[in-house]
C-alpha cells in the first residue's frame, strides 16, 4: 500500500509538471476514489497499473520536441544512438532506425536513385552505439536530414572522407571516333604546296564501361563493349611535287626582281598565321610580303592596304614583271610571270603558288 502511494505521488508531481493544476486534479481525484473503494488485491494491483500506464500517457505527451533526449527515473523518451565511422563521431541520432536512415540517406545522395542506393556499399567501418545517459541528462540530437548533410561536409573538408559510399554500375557514353588524313603525291602542283582534295569528318561510337564510384567520384572506368554509329570519313590531301625550277620568270625582269621571287619561293609551303612575323613558323600575307622585301632592303608596313602606297605603279598585268608586288585590297602577293604569283594564302594551304589574276587586282607595284 505504501508503495502504491508512492508511485501516486510520483505520478501527481510529474502530471502537476506537465499539464498544469487542471490535470494534477482530475489525477488525485481518479486516485482518491480508488484508495476509498478498497476492494480486493487485484482492485489494487488494477489501480497501480491505471496510475502506471497514467504517468507514462502523461511523459509521452509532454516529452520535448527540440533535439535534447530527456532522461526521467530511469525511464527515456528517446534511445539515441551515436554514428561512428572507424571510431570517428560523426552524429547523434534519435534511434537506431534513425542511425540506419542516414546511412541510406548517404547512399542515396551519392548514387542518386533507390536502384543505385541498393546496390552501393558503404566500404568504411560504420557503427550504431547506444549512448548511455545519466539520470535527468541531456544530449544533442539531429535529424536524419542535419545528420547526412554533417556527414557530406565532413567528407568534403576532410583529407579522408569520413564516410565512403562505393558503387558500381553499367553507362553507355557516345564517343568521337577522329577522322584521318590520307597524304596523295601530286605532280599537278608545286612543291611544298597541298590542296584539300576531300574533307574528312569524325565518326562516332557508343562505349558501354563498368564504372565504380567512390562519394560520386570515378574510380575505376572498364570498357565493356563498342558499337561504332557514324563512320569516320578520311581527308585527302594533294601534295605537290612539280619542281619550282620549271616556273618561268619573266625575261624581261631584272636580276634582282628574279632574286625576289627566288627568295620567296624557299618558303613555299610554310604555314599562314594571322599576325604572324616568321617565314618558318608563320606569318600572313602582308606579313610575308614585308618580310621577303625587307631581305632585299626595303622596309614596308605589315599591312596590305598601305603595302599599296609603295613603290611605282605599273597600269596592268601584261607589264607586270617578277618580283613586283600585287595588291588585292585586303590581300596581297609577289608576281612571278606568266600569271603565277606567290603568297601567304590561309591557314589551310599556308605559303603557296596560285594564279595572278584569280580576283580583282586593285593596283601592281615595282619596288625592285
Amino acid at each position: 500500500m505504501t508503495y502504491m502511494r508512492s508511485m501516486m505521488k510520483s505520478s501527481e508531481q510529474f502530471s502537476e509538471k506537465s499539464t498544469g493544476k487542471s490535470t494534477k486534479k482530475r489525477s488525485l481525484q481518479n486516485a482518491e476514489h480508488i484508495n476509498r473503494a478498497g476492494g480486493t488485491g487485484l482492485k489494487r494491483v488494477l489501480a497501480f497499473a491505471v496510475s502506471t500506464v497514467m504517468v507514462v500517457s502523461l511523459m509521452l505527451a509532454a516529452a520535448p520536441q527540440d533535439v535534447h533526449a530527456l532522461y526521467k527515473d530511469a525511464m527515456s523518451v528517446y534511445d539515441p544512438y551515436v554514428i561512428k565511422a572507424d571510431g570517428q563521431q560523426l552524429a547523434v541520432v534519435a534511434s537506431r532506425d534513425s542511425a540506419q536512415a542516414v546511412v541510406t540517406g548517404l547512399k542515396l545522395y551519392y548514387c542518386k536513385d533507390v536502384a543505385a542506393e541498393q546496390a552501393a556499399t558503404v566500404t568504411t567501418s560504420v557503427t550504431f552505439e547506444k549512448l548511455p545517459l545519466s539520470a535527468g541528462g541531456k544530449t544533442p540530437i539531429v535529424s536524419t536530414e542535419a545528420a547526412v548533410r554533417h556527414i557530406v561536409s565532413l567528407n568534403k573538408t576532410q583529407a579522408e572522407p569520413a564516410v565512403k559510399v562505393e558503387s558500381k554500375s553499367i553507362g553507355t557514353e557516345t564517343q568521337a571516333i577522329k577522322h584521318k588524313t590520307k597524304v596523295i603525291k601530286t605532280d599537278k602542283l608545286y612543291r611544298g604546296t597541298k590542296e584539300i582534295a576531300e574533307k574528312g569528318s569524325d565518326g562516332e561510337q557508343e562505349v558501354t564501361s563498368s564504372i565504380t564510384t567512390v562519394n560520386g567520384e570515378v574510380t575505376d572506368k572498364n570498357v565493356v563493349s563498342t558499337e561504332v554509329t557514324k563512320k569516320a570519313k578520311t581527308k585527302v590531301v594533294l601534295k605537290g611535287t612539280k619542281d619550282i625550277e620549271g616556273i618561268e620568270v619573266d625575261p624581261d625582269s631584272g636580276a634582282t626582281g628574279v632574286k625576289v621571287v627566288e627568295y620567296a619561293m624557299k618558303w613555299l609551303g610554310n604555314p599562314y598565321v594571322w599576325g604572324g612575323e616568321s617565314l618558318t613558323d608563320g606569318c600572313d600575307c602582308s606579313g610575308f610580303t614585308m618580310l621577303v622585301y625587307r631581305h632585299f632592303g626595303v622596309e614596308l608596313p605589315h599591312y596590305s592596304y598601305s603595302q599599296e602606297a609603295y613603290g611605282k605603279e605599273i597600269k596592268s598585268l601584261d607589264d607586270a614583271a617578277a618580283g613586283d608586288l600585287i595588291c588585292y585590297g585586303s590581300h596581297v602577293a609577289i608576281y612571278i610571270g606568266n600569271d603565277k604569283m606567290i603568297n601567304a594564302a590561309n591557314p589551310k594551304v599556308g605559303i603557296t603558288i596560285g594564279t595572278a589574276d584569280y580576283r580583282k587586282i586593285v593596283t601592281i607595284r615595282r619596288l625592285v
